[in-house]
């Protein structure tokens, strides 16, 4: 009886980033902006997931990575608190949309405002990626 609730939940409509094109060889925050209490208090309940919206290439030996930061306040300094995914290109392999590229389980000392941090060292890399909140069942 408990496996049907025993499954991650998505929270409806809450993003970090949304079908965010990849940056080509730099960094770029999530489109979503930061966060406020969004994964903040949640005690290890909380994962941050990317997944691929629109299919993903990378060049062969080039990454795209995606990392969570928090921070004191909306407008002060942010610390990278973990990588949510770090993905390599291979030959000619493409992820297609769907793809799971990683989550992150949010540590209790995450700090009140948050945001994501998407990126790459291909000037050719191409896709975008959606990062969400989940929560997960204890």
């Amino acid at each position: 009886m408990g496996e049907k609730y025993n499954k991650i939940q998505r929270a409806y409509g809450e993003y970090f980033a949304t079908a965010q094109t990849v940056p080509q060889n730099t960094t770029a925050d999530g489109d979503e902006g930061v966060q406020t209490g969004l994964v903040h208090g949640a005690m290890g309940g909380v994962s941050v997931t990317a997944e691929v919206n629109t299919a993903l290439v990378l060049s062969p030996g080039k990454y795209c990575k995606v990392t969570l930061q928090h921070g004191d306040s909306a407008t002060g300094q942010f610390a990278e608190l973990g990588t949510v995914c770090s993905v390599t290109g291979s030959g000619t392999q493409t992820r297609a949309a769907g793809t799971l590229l990683g989550r992150f389980i949010v540590p209790p000392e995450c700090k009140d405002y948050t945001k994501v941090v998407l990126a790459t060292d291909d000037v050719e890399a191409t896709g975008a990626l959606d990062v969400f909140p989940e929560m997960i069942p204890r």
